[in-house]
């Protein structure tokens, strides 16, 4: 169970169902060219990718992610599909709060998609 389900479920007296969700990573050509830098550049830009996974999992909240191959299709800001994590959060506020943490948050963009939840009896 994730921290932050945890703290929700004490907070509100009630138990807590944590759900999976998405954060796409969306990032600009020169952030995404780091990652063949071979220097100091590429260096930080990886550091930081394994910092955030690092706490993600120490949260308990990280189930998943990959760098991407980005298309060379910027979307309308110029940023391009560079990753994922798949998180497990309390709600999309929380999952929201993860996404803030990642190095692309300063400068690219975060998509935060709430996983649907599983059919049962099927």
């Amino acid at each position: 169970m994730v921290r932050t389900c945890i703290l929700a479920a004490a907070l509100a007296a009630a138990p807590c169902q944590a759900a999976e969700f998405t954060l796409l990573i969306h990032e600009s050509p020169g952030e995404l060219a780091k990652r063949s830098d071979t220097g100091p550049a590429g260096n930080a830009y990886w550091q930081g990718f394994a910092a955030a996974g690092g706490t993600l999992a120490k949260a308990g909240a990280l189930k998943g992610g990959a760098a991407l191959e980005p298309s060379s299709a910027p979307d309308e800001r110029g940023l391009i599909l560079g990753g994922y994590f798949i998180v497990e959060a309390a709600d999309a506020a929380a999952a929201r709060a993860l996404a803030g943490s990642l190095p692309a948050a300063r400068g690219g963009r975060i998509e935060v998609i709430a996983h649907a939840p599983a059919k049962t009896g099927m």
